[in-house]
């Protein structure tokens, strides 16, 4: 035996850890098996398993008992367990106890900050932390480090989302989350107001409670606009819709069925115009609906009357009798119950007349008084005539009920009323019997011989005849007069409820369901597809919505059906059909979408379908007058002189050789200008101006040019700067409001503004010439003027003429014209008034007759009559004779009548005016589109591919010749017919067997047999099976005698033989009692035949008889050994009678525990795994393909479905075999064959007149247009089939291709014919 290495506690997590790993390999076999000790095997979402162990257990099978059992530690401590190869060391549990305790379990409380003085106050909980410190768990209502303040935060009065923080004194502050500012964060923060603004690019800020949000400019997102927006990327369409950019900043959103709105964010709901009835709730889905009903009712739609009358436990309560209605049911209660259910027991006391201050007790349809002291009767209703002791010598004093009157019960020889006189009781008065009972006089007495149902000495009490519990099966007794009646339990009948009823009798089971008779009610077994007590609910398949990607779902009986949305396909509309194919785009590569498709261009091509060349040209990219040539994705600038670059907007530097002198030189297109300095002239500004040539210097001054200017020599006596001579004219400051300015021979004064005159000393009048037009008044103001205007008029000079059609005054659509101060409005007939506000109406007087229509003049001032046929005059009221024109042709006779006229036509002809050779083909009376052929008195008719016929009226049989084989149904249909085909043929007409062999069919070499829609196999010697894939087990004869375990090999077998027996059948008995010795004069026998026991002398027990009659504590003295140690291995020591005996550890055994056991002797491991032992237990390692603590379960490796395409699979011994369905081949049959491609060396379609071809599993299903049906599409449907056209109103109904065409009789028009 291996013996357990040291392994610190620590180390166990890890080991677990390892352990789970392992254990990866492990497969559910049900919810318990492989797994034992009541733990369940689990599957995780990613399909692994493991098994979850109940408390107390632990491995990967939960075959180890735990040693940390439940409660090992305590105080909070954890356990720990070490493990070694996934099993548990004994005795390695150990705890891990918290601050503040210790010992073994955590159990011994240690002095600390904590213990024994608690320092929280107000019954905080002290928890220890290292380092002597420690932690207060406060009681509600208080805070701080020691729980001794109030808590302030208690009310929670920080506002949206803030948080509280509880300070000294009571207070408290609160931490607003972003957002919120305030005492108690009520108060909204506007981030808008920050500035700069949040919100990038122009976006505008917009604040909402608690945050904002930015509106973002064209061609931005992101929550601060922070992002160029790219239309589609990211998909804003919710709900799987495909987003398609439209342009560089839109998109809109192709949306699944059942979906709308900008992104596909609305569930469309379906429930308007829902079919639920009779109160039924409509539940919208997608793309569909469902109908939730009431309890009266079920059924897809809610129509189905629900039978409340059979539902379990019984409707009516209490004996009731139920009665179903159509959408409800009644209940007739019997005596003393009442409520829709009979559930309600009725208070007779309510209608009671017990007198006041009495009690009345209610019972089933009946009541009882309860009388106070001094009241008696039935009702309590009368005084008590005893309470005075009339009764004399010591008589007893009994009150009627009836009268209340005193009554005494005189001892023997007395009588009369207060048992003064003996008397005859009997004889005066009332009976003192009640309830009709006979008073027989007796010797100062009497006596009542009381009617039945009633008993005591005055018959006073009503007998209960349900004492004796005469009512079976729980039934309920219903006490009477002198009677009873028992009011059965449901599902029991009979007087006394002792005939169990038969609630299957009234078939309460619908659809179908079985019903199974039980106690007291019914049990329905509902077939596939339906539910409910009674199998009343269909199962709606559809709630779990199967259907994918909108589809629309049909609930089936025990299935349903999923209708496509456009653009899907498969059995759950799972596959989106790929628009792709056939290549739409020509440059491009094609992008599929659902039921569309987009094209990405490659560079160069643009269009819907990238048809179209980018004309790169368009968008002018040649600058500076360069000629763009267009090439595919490019262009070529071809440039002028001087100009240079991709897309010549290189201006070559024409003033690079610096040309101008003096000045700055401006570059042209293959040119140059010379803007000049001040002072210089000339094309290259090279020029010095000579301003000295004017001779600017008077007075003999010479003049010395200089660059932008000159200066003046001037002689003596002259001043200024241009050598002035003379009188100096402005020293006497000549000029009032303006600038003197010296010049030869005197001054001038240049004014101020506002100022006129020599020396500026008159105000200048503005108002000259008058500025103001449009006969507009001048103001005259110093330096200005103001306009006074003209009424229609405004402006600074009164130039703008005021538009009086701004305020819109015109009615009616009218144009309004401006005036001077006015306007004028230009009507649109029909109107008229000076806003257009007059509608005009010659016709409202109705003037003309006989139909005639009123037309209104253009200007809407006077009318004329349009009348009809044979009327005439300004009001259509003169008759016209027609007859005077002759109208009638081919000899017709014409006849005038008032507005019309009547043409009497000679045999032969027909119409208004006998102009119609009447034609034998109309109506046309060939049927089913055929055509007519006129002849004289008569008609033949030519009929449409086939159809057949005098009047083409019979459809032709194309069935007739039996073109369908091998025991097909042939269908007929217009010129064309439909094979259906039996199992396991195919082809147009069913001549094709389907080869169900495939390569993979029969596995071990085995030969595949091709059947009809089936095959065998034929099997090679030394394997069997349905595909051949089990070999022959050798242990099936079992060979492994006396109970020995046989395992199989490849041409042979090994048995395991039991505790004695060997051989290699385990055939031969070995006699254990020679591999037992038996000490100090013991014998040995056998008890059976795998067992012995030993027989001990005097003084001698224990198994082998090497144990002395002593006490451990005697034998220990003998051994000289502490009393402990005698029992080896950690064995005890235990006192039996005059001897003793020792309690051995798990794993260990032997009088002294000094043997260890050897768990794997048993062979106790299966299917050759090898056993592995350890103390006290074992372990099997399992061969590759087996589990279990024992190996004793198979690994199913077919359970992970690893075939594809419904193969089969086969599980053999660690691997596992695909058998493939026909068209599917590889080692997981995953390699679907595409069965829509031509028949080899056919380029003949699979599906006829257009059908879509589906590939299957080794099959093919045509998707066929409309109006075609059939396996290939082969068959035309005859939409005429169906009486589409109005029997009465058409002649002829034409079958068309998916369609029909009514032909309509004189006076009937429409697709499907109304009458005119």
């Amino acid at each position: 035996m291996e013996q357990f290495p040291g392994v610190p506690s620590g180390s166990s997590i890890v080991l677990v850890l390892c352990f789970i790993h392992l254990s990866l390999a492990l497969q559910c076999m049900d919810n318990k098996a492989p797994c034992v000790n009541n733990a369940t095997c689990v599957t995780l979402n990613n399909r692994t398993e493991y098994c979850r162990c109940a408390p107390g257990f632990l491995g990967e099978y939960c075959q180890h008992k735990d040693p940390c059992q439940p409660g090992y530690c305590l105080n909070g401590g954890n356990c720990s367990v070490s493990m070694s190869a996934g099993v548990p060391v004994p005795g390695s549990a150990t705890c891990s106890c918290p601050l503040g305790y210790a010992g073994q379990h955590c159990q011994i409380p240690q002095n600390s900050t904590c213990y024994p003085n608690n320092p929280c106050a107000n019954r905080g909980i002290c928890t220890l932390l290292p380092f002597d410190k420690y932690k207060c768990e406060c009681a509600r209502g208080w805070t701080g480090p020691g729980c001794e303040y109030e808590d302030s935060c208690l009310s929670s009065p920080c506002a949206n989302g803030g948080t509280c923080s509880t300070l000294s004194g009571g207070s408290y502050t609160c931490s607003c989350l972003p957002g919120y500012t305030g005492r108690h964060c009520l108060n909204d923060t506007d981030e808008c107001a920050a500035t700069p603004s949040i919100c990038q690019n122009e976006g505008t800020c917009i604040n909402t409670r608690g945050s904002y949000k930015c509106m973002c400019a064209l061609g931005f997102t992101g929550k601060h606009c922070e992002s160029s927006y790219i239309p589609c990327s990211p998909s804003p369409c919710l709900n799987g819709g495909t987003c398609n950019q439209n342009s560089e900043t839109s998109y809109s959103c192709h949306c699944l069925p059942g979906f709308n709105g900008t992104n596909c964010e609305n569930n469309i709901d379906d429930c308007p115009g829902h079919q639920c009835a009779n109160g039924g709730t409509c539940i919208d889905g997608v793309n569909t609906y469902n109908c939730q009903c009431p309890p009266e009712w079920t059924g897809q739609h809610c129509t189905e009357d629900v039978n409340e009358c059979h539902l379990q436990p019984n409707t009516c309560q209490n004996g009731g009798t139920c009665s179903n209605l159509i959408g409800s049911y009644v209940c007739v209660c019997v005596n003393g119950w009442s409520g829709p259910d009979c559930s309600e027991n009725i208070d007779d006391c309510d209608t009671a007349a017990c007198s006041p201050g009495s009690t009345c007790v209610d019972r089933v349809a009946s009541f009882v008084c309860l009388c106070p002291y001094g009241k008696t009767g039935l009702l309590c209703h009368l005084e008590d005539a005893c309470i005075s002791k009339p009764c004399k010598g010591g008589s007893k004093c009994d009150t009627n009920p009836i009268s209340g009157m005193f009554n005494c019960n005189c001892p023997s020889g007395y009588t009369g009323s207060t048992c003064s006189i003996d008397r005859d009781e009997c004889s005066i008065g009332t009976n003192p019997c009640e309830h009709g009972g006979q008073c027989v006089n007796t010797e100062g007495s009497f006596t009542c011989n009381c009617a039945k149902g009633y008993a005591g000495p005055r018959c006073e009490q009503d007998v209960n005849e349900c004492a004796s519990n005469p009512c079976q099966n729980d039934g309920t007794c219903l006490d009477r007069i002198g009677d009873y009646t028992c009011i059965c339990m449901p599902g029991f009948g009979g007087t006394h409820c002792e005939n169990e009823l038969n609630e299957c009798l009234s078939s309460p089971c619908l659809n179908r369901g079985k019903c199974l008779d039980q106690v007291s009610r019914f049990v329905c077994e509902c077939p596939a597809g339906f539910s409910g007590e009674m199998c009343q609910i269909d199962i709606d398949e559809c709630s779990s919505t199967p259907c994918l990607n909108g589809a629309k779902c049909i609930d089936l009986p025990n299935g349903y059906d999923c209708e496509c949305a456009e653009g899907f396909k498969g059995l759950l509309c799972e596959e989106n059909i790929n628009d792709c194919v056939p290549e739409p785009c020509h440059h491009g590569q094609c992008k599929d979408g659902i039921a569309t498709f987009s094209c990405e261009c490659y560079a160069g091509y643009t269009g819907a379908i990238c048809n179209i060349q980018v004309q790169e040209c368009h968008s002018n990219p040649c600058q500076n007058r360069g000629r763009c040539i267009d090439l595919v994705n490019a262009y070529q600038c071809n440039c002028p002189p001087g100009i240079s670059g991709v897309n010549c907007e290189i201006n070559e530097d024409d003033c690079a050789s610096n040309l101008c002198v003096y000045g700055e030189c401006q570059d042209g297109i293959n040119e140059y200008k010379c803007v000049c300095s001040p002072g210089y002239t000339g094309d290259k500004c090279d020029v010095d101006i000579n301003e000295c040539s004017s001779n600017p210097c008077m007075s003999g001054g010479t003049c010395v040019d200089n660059v932008n200017g000159f200066h003046c020599l001037c002689p003596p006596s002259t001043y200024g700067l241009l050598c002035l001579s003379g009188t100096d004219h402005c020293v006497a400051q000549p000029c009032v409001h303006g600038k003197c300015i010296e010049q030869q021979n005197g001054y001038f004064c240049q004014c101020e503004a506002g100022w006129v005159g020599q020396h500026c000393e008159q105000e200048k009048d503005e108002c000259l010439p008058n500025p103001c037009q449009n006969g507009g008044s001048c103001l005259d103001r110093h330096n200005g003027f103001t306009c006074v205007c003209q009424a229609g008029y405004r402006g600074v000079n009164c130039e703008k003429n005021i538009d009086e059609c701004t305020s819109g005054p015109c009615l009616n659509q009218g144009i309004c014209i401006d005036g001077l101060n006015s306007y004028t409005c230009q009507c649109v007939p029909p109107f008229a008034g000076e806003h257009c506000e007059v509608e005009l109406d010659p016709c409202s007087s109705h003037p003309c007759q006989r139909g005639g229509v009123c037309l209104p003049s253009a200007d809407y001032t006077y009318f004329t009559c349009r009348c009809p046929a044979g009327w005439q005059g300004l009001h259509c009221s003169e008759d016209v004779n027609e007859c005077k024109k002759n109208p009638c042709r081919n000899g017709g006779h014409c006849i005038n009548s008032p507005g019309s006229y009547i043409c009497k036509c000679p045999s032969g002809y027909s119409g208004h005016n006998c102009q119609t050779d009447i034609d034998d083909c109309s109506p046309n009376p060939c049927l089913n589109g055929g055509s007519c052929v006129d002849d004289v008195g008569s008609f033949s008719c030519e009929c449409r591919p086939g159809f057949e016929g005098e009047h083409c009226e019979i459809e032709a049989d194309e069935c007739a010749s039996q073109p369908c084989r091998n025991g097909a149904i042939c269908r007929d249909y217009v010129n064309s017919f439909v094979c259906e085909c039996r199992l396991g043929f195919d082809g147009i007409l069913c001549d094709h067997n389907i080869l169900e062999c495939t390569e993979s069919s029969c596995l071990n070499n085995g030969t595949c047999i091709d059947d009809i829609n089936t095959f065998s196999c034929r099997c090679l010697p030394g394997f069997f099976g349905t595909f051949c894939e089990y070999e022959q087990n050798e242990c099936d004869s079992q060979p492994c005698k006396n109970g020995g375990t046989c395992t199989d090999g490849l041409g042979t077998y090994r048995c395991t033989c039991p505790a004695g027996y060997n051989g290699q059948n385990c055939q031969n008995y070995v006699n254990l009692c020679r591999q037992v010795r038996c000490h100090n004069g013991g014998s040995c026998s056998h008890t059976g035949a795998t067992s012995w026991t030993c027989h001990c002398t005097m003084g001698w027990t224990g198994p082998y008889c090497d144990v002395p009659d002593m006490s451990c504590r005697d034998f220990a003295a003998r051994k000289g050994l502490e009393e402990e140690n005698v029992c080896k291995n950690a064995g005890r020591c235990v006192n039996v009678g005059n001897s003793h005996k020792c309690e051995c550890q798990p794993g260990y055994t032997g009088s002294y525990c000094e043997e260890m056991v050897d768990e794997c002797k048993s062979n106790p491991c299966r299917n050759g795994a090898t056993c592995k032992d350890y103390q006290g237990t074992y372990e099997c390692i399992c061969k590759p393909g087996y589990q279990g603590v024992n190996c004793e379960y198979e690994v199913d490796e077919c359970h992970s479905k690893p075939c594809l395409h419904g193969g089969t699979c086969i599980n053999l011994i660690n691997r596992f075999t695909c058998v493939c369905p026909s068209g599917t081949h590889g080692v997981q049959c995953e390699v679907n064959v595409d069965d829509c491609a031509p028949k080899p060396g056919s380029w003949e379609p699979r599906c006829l007149n257009g059908g879509q071809c589906l590939d299957g599993i080794g099959r093919y299903t045509c998707s066929c247009p409309p109006g075609f049906v059939g396996e290939h599409c082969e068959g035309d449907l005859n939409e005429c089939l169906s009486g589409p056209c109005h029997a009465t109103g058409s002649l002829d109904c034409v079958q068309l291709v998916n369609d029909y065409q009514c032909r309509c009789r004189l006076g009937y028009t429409g697709r499907i014919i109304a009458q005119v």
